[in-house]
C-alpha cells in the first residue's frame, strides 16, 4: 500500500477524551487490586477497584467500535472497487 492511497483516518475528540477517561480508570483499578496501591486519599475513596475496572473498559468501548466500524465499512469499500 502506497501512501497515497492510504486515507487520513479522524477519530471524533469526544471518543478519544471517552477513552483517556477510561484508561486512566482501568489503571487506577488494576493498580489497587493487583498492586494494593491506593491512588486516592483516605476520604476520596469511592469503592470497589472492579468497578473502576469495569467502567474504564465501558468508556473505551466507543473508541474501539468506531475504528472497528470504519474498517469494515473501509473493506467493503475497496472490495467494491
Amino acid at each position: 500500500m502506497t501512501m497515497e492511497s492510504r486515507k487520513s483516518v479522524s477519530i471524533p475528540a469526544r471518543l478519544i477524551v471517552l477513552d483517556v477517561l477510561g484508561t486512566l480508570l482501568l489503571v487506577t483499578g488494576s493498580l489497587k487490586l493487583v498492586a494494593g496501591i491506593e491512588v486516592f486519599p483516605g476520604q476520596a475513596r469511592f469503592g470497589d477497584e472492579l468497578v473502576f475496572i469495569v467502567a474504564g473498559i465501558i468508556l473505551m468501548l466507543p473508541l474501539i467500535v468506531h475504528v472497528i466500524v470504519r474498517a469494515i465499512r473501509r473493506a467493503k469499500s475497496s472490495e467494491n472497487d
